[in-house]
């Protein structure tokens, strides 16, 4: 289940070397040394109402873009627990955005949803609003049980 994700992930970045991101953040500069980038919408881990890091909302028409550092076992005990009570983790550096475009210096591996995919440049965009979804009246996901 979810937690074979963890096990995954925590075994993959302890092998891991830091990269250089080259970020333009809503036309902000940034470089930063980490070795793990996520840009996201949406916090939950999948377990319950957790999410990795507190206030990551889907409807707030911002990207929370997320580094890593590094991944010692100290640092990934501090992620579970910030995870845990929902509190800011200084492990994790973030930023909130519109628009992020990531200078890899040469051709990365990354995971766009469930595709591993190769590129040099990274330019994401959100468009607020641009997404419906229909969600079930509670009346209808009672009566279906």
């Amino acid at each position: 289940g979810q937690l074979a994700y963890g096990f995954t992930a925590l075994d993959t970045l302890s092998e891991v070397k830091p990269v250089l991101y080259k970020m333009q953040i809503d036309g902000q500069s940034v470089n930063e040394n980490g070795v793990s980038l996520s840009v996201t919408n949406i916090g939950s881990i999948g377990i319950s109402d957790y999410a990795l890091l507190p206030h990551i909302k889907i409807d707030d028409g911002l990207f929370d873009v997320i580094l890593l550092d590094h991944a010692d076992f100290i640092s990934m005990l501090r992620i579970a627990g910030s995870t845990l009570l929902q509190t800011e983790s200084n492990v994790l550096k973030r930023w909130k955005c519109k628009e992020i475009l990531i200078d890899l210096n040469k051709n990365q591996s990354f995971i766009l949803d469930d595709r591993e995919m190769k590129a040099r440049l990274i330019k994401i965009i959100i468009i607020p609003n641009s997404l419906n979804i229909l969600i079930p009246s509670r009346k209808y996901l009672n009566d279906v049980r």
